[in-house]
């Protein structure tokens, strides 16, 4: 992300609940491919993920990749899913000919959304493989759980986005508010109010 100069190794892996649809990440070049890490409040995305808000990870097209892979893949990004998405991955067009949330065809589960107009990725981070709790562990697809231990910290929002009217909660957690994209929209305060400059 912007101000930050290392460079990651390894990888992260993610997969759904049924473990069918799974991707990798690849860490290497974090610094550019990682471009936002934030709670999104838009109303787009509490309608396609049923929820008060999701945590984002936008990530350029080639640090993410599919298992099972695509059937017909390049190395160019996708405009649309019928060019390069997997046969796993069932979409449903959320902004006609830009943007694609992406869910498994098995179990449903959310996974993110294409950007074709920015060539961009939209991961959510719950779908990070991560060691299971005891409580959780038999319900859970297997690992990998090799997440480098100085990469996930670098996946945790930094700040609320689309923090406007439209939200359905106030969130009290330290964190910059704004009401559209960070930097170039309002800040706001944890209840919504508008912050001086």
């Amino acid at each position: 992300m912007a101000g930050t100069t290392t460079t990651m190794a390894g990888h992260v892996h993610g997969y759904c609940a049924c473990g069918r649809l799974r991707y990798t990440i690849d860490c290497s070049n974090l610094d550019s491919d990682l471009t936002l890490s934030a709670f999104c409040h838009c109303s787009r995305c509490q309608r396609i993920n049923g929820a008060p808000f999701v945590h984002s990870l936008h990530l350029k097209y080639p640090a993410v990749t599919w298992d099972p892979k695509p059937e017909k893949q390049s190395g160019d990004p996708p405009r649309a899913p019928e060019t390069g998405f997997s046969a796993q991955v069932e979409t449903y067009e959320s902004l006609p000919g830009k943007k694609w949330k992406l869910r498994c065809k098995t179990c449903g589960s959310p996974m993110g959304t294409w950007n074709g107009e920015r060539s961009k990725w939209t991961i959510w981070p719950n779908t990070i493989a991560r060691k299971p709790t005891e409580k959780t562990s038999g319900n859970l697809a297997e690992g990998p759980f090799d997440i480098p231990a100085d990469i996930l910290p670098r996946f945790k929002a930094n700040h609320h986005q689309f923090y406007g009217p439209w939200r359905t909660m106030d969130v009290y957690d330290g964190l910059d508010k704004f009401v559209g994209y960070k930097d170039i929209s309002q800040k706001v305060d944890d209840e919504g109010r508008a912050l001086d400059s």
